[in-house]
């Protein structure tokens, strides 16, 4: 064992005199540069920028920058005052994300939708005004602007799709949520709600003794289900069957019990 330590040893010492000997010498291509610097009394331009088109060039120039920015901050071109918010967006993901997960339909953010509306239409002006660019880096920030674009209607679209599809599956129920809906949601449920009456009435109802033909009885109206388990994040020290859960702790628990905790922001739905 010790052979072997002096081994390993040497094989340290005959590196360091290596690489203590190639640091003092210089390589060719210095010499062939310095050669060249003289031969031309100038610097010569690196071989990488010679055959690099300008444009490629100046976007490695440009690649550092482009990295410590978010996407979502980045202004479009003639519109300084129309920043991507990447706040709003993220704003957006949260009810998009907690409503696929929720089993009621949570409180409408209408000033988040008309501001998402209004960022669509002018990223889709925008991208209108750019149609026909020949530059090949305008004609790459305007397909990444479109693909953005897309992403963040998707999420519109779906968020407001999942909020219907509650009305529809619990539309007597929903009569109790009416704070919770836009003015669109609202309508939507009326017409819903008439459609739903009349082909119970006309399938059913009407068919049957009168005393079973209330729909608005307890027993008869379908509801979430607030006893279903779900994972929540704790945003803030919270106290749960006298037990003590500190700020990012992971919980698994009904709806209901964590349900009031969650309108008041101590805890999120994560799953």
């Amino acid at each position: 064992m010790a052979d072997l330590y002096n081994l390993l040893g040497e094989l340290d010492e005959r590196e360091d005199e290596e690489q203590d000997f190639f640091k003092g010498r210089p390589s060719a291509a210095g010499t062939e540069a310095t050669a060249e610097q003289s031969e031309w009394g100038s610097p010569s331009r690196s071989p990488v920028e010679a055959d690099v088109p300008l444009v490629l060039q100046q976007a490695h120039r440009d690649k550092d920058i482009g990295a410590e920015e978010d996407f979502g901050q980045v202004l479009l071109e003639g519109e300084e005052d129309i920043p991507v918010e990447n706040e709003l967006y993220t704003k957006l993901h949260r009810h998009w994300f907690q409503e696929r997960h929720c089993p009621e339909l949570l409180e409408f953010d209408d000033d988040m939708a008309q501001d998402i509306k209004t960022h669509l239409e002018d990223r889709q002006d925008w991208l209108d005004q750019q149609e026909g660019v020949t530059d090949a880096v305008e004609d790459l920030m305007v397909t990444l602007t479109q693909m953005d674009t897309e992403r963040v209607r998707f999420v519109f679209s779906d968020w407001l799709t999942r909020r219907i599809a509650k009305i529809e599956a619990h539309p007597l129920y929903m009569r109790e949520k009416i704070e919770h809906m836009s003015d669109g949601e609202l309508g939507y449920l009326k017409s819903y709600g008439e459609l739903y009456e009349s082909h119970l009435r006309n399938t059913v109802l009407d068919h049957v003794p009168e005393a079973w033909q209330r729909l608005d009885e307890e027993n008869m109206i379908s509801k979430p289900d607030y006893d279903s388990y779900h994972f929540w994040l704790a945003k803030d020290t919270i106290d749960k069957n006298d037990t003590e859960h500190e700020k990012g702790t992971c919980l698994v628990a009904k709806y209901k019990d964590m349900r009031e905790m969650m309108i008041e922001e101590k805890v999120e739905l994560q799953l």
